[in-house]
């Protein structure tokens, strides 16, 4: 064997011994911000009878929930 070859072989059987890193914990706070806001503007809407503005919150709301969905 060459000595790439060996070389190669070291690195693939030290990457199948690695111990994956941890992921980094999720940060959720600009989910519930934009969640508030969303249940802020939807009850503007309500207030305001204006349909405009509701769809702006249930928009923000479907916005916020995808926020929080775990990503992969």
């Amino acid at each position: 064997m060459a000595p790439f070859d060996d070389q190669l072989a070291r690195s693939q059987e030290e990457r199948g011994r690695r111990v994956p890193a941890q992921r980094r914990p999720r940060r959720l706070w600009p989910a519930w911000c934009t969640l508030a806001l969303a249940f802020a503007v939807l009850v503007a809407g309500m207030a305001l009878p204006h349909g405009l503005v509701i769809a702006a919150g249930l928009v923000l709301a479907g916005i916020a929930g995808r926020m929080f969905e775990p990503e992969g």
